[in-house]
């Protein structure tokens, strides 16, 4: 039996099989003659394993990001050997969720994160300000952002400049604040400012931050909150 009528033994075999038991045997093979062939099964799982797999052809994982099914198109973005060409496509997809994974990679180039950092979705705006990439620039636009998430991500970023720093030092929510008192980038006088913040997790995060002092510790060992306290009292096993 030659190689071309083994495989099509094989793929006669195989479309007899569960959608479930055939999932596992996609997984399993390393045939690439295979994998194209259940790239165009008519079950999204099925092709969703495809799109998923380290051996599937490059030009199969080109077509399978026009994919019809939002799942598909999902894991063909998460495959690291879809060409970047293609991956940097998403960022024009009509899913949030897709638009997302392309906000969060390292590979996104600037010019697409500001893009995205205007996106309707605030989910996608967040994965923009996690971005470890993201400019300086990018994150003052974000800082202002309606959505508490997305400046609560700014807030730590090691590209916030300091001056958005200490206008985030007085936000609204304390999340945003918490994740001013943790940025290494803070200047001492927020810090020393946050020591009085009414929030006790506010307070608590300056213990581990590196910049803060022994007069800040100080202040923060005698705090009314036996959290902030006992986080200065455990600071080495903790920080």
């Amino acid at each position: 039996m030659s190689v071309i009528e083994e495989i099509d033994e094989i793929l006669r075999e195989w479309e007899k099989l569960s959608i479930t038991e055939l999932e596992m045997r996609i997984k399993q093979t390393s045939n690439t003659k295979i994998l194209a062939y259940f790239a165009n099964h008519e079950n999204l799982l099925v092709r969703e394993v495809v799109a998923q797999h380290s051996n599937t052809p490059i030009e199969i994982l080109v077509e399978l990001a026009k994919d019809k099914s939002e799942y598909v198109r999902i894991s063909v973005a998460r495959n690291r050997n879809t060409p970047i060409e293609i991956f940097l496509e998403f960022a024009n997809d009509k899913s949030s969720d897709i638009r997302r994974i392309v906000a969060q990679d390292s590979r996104t180039s600037i010019e697409i994160l500001e893009k995205l950092a205007e996106d309707e979705s605030w989910y996608v705006r967040i994965a923009v300000a996690e971005n470890r990439n993201t400019t300086a620039e990018i994150l003052t636009k974000l800082a202002k952002d309606k959505h508490a998430g997305v400046r609560t991500n700014v807030a730590p970023h090691n590209n916030t400049p300091i001056e958005v720093l200490k206008e985030l030092a007085d936000d609204k929510e304390w999340e945003v604040r918490r994740g001013v008192a943790r940025n290494s980038n803070t200047p001492i006088e927020v810090l020393e400012k946050l020591v009085n913040d009414k929030h006790e997790v506010v307070r608590g995060d300056l213990v581990c931050n590196p910049k803060t002092t022994t007069e800040i510790l100080a202040r923060l060992a005698r705090d009314q909150s036996c959290f902030v306290r006992d986080r200065v009292s455990y600071k080495k096993k903790i920080c």
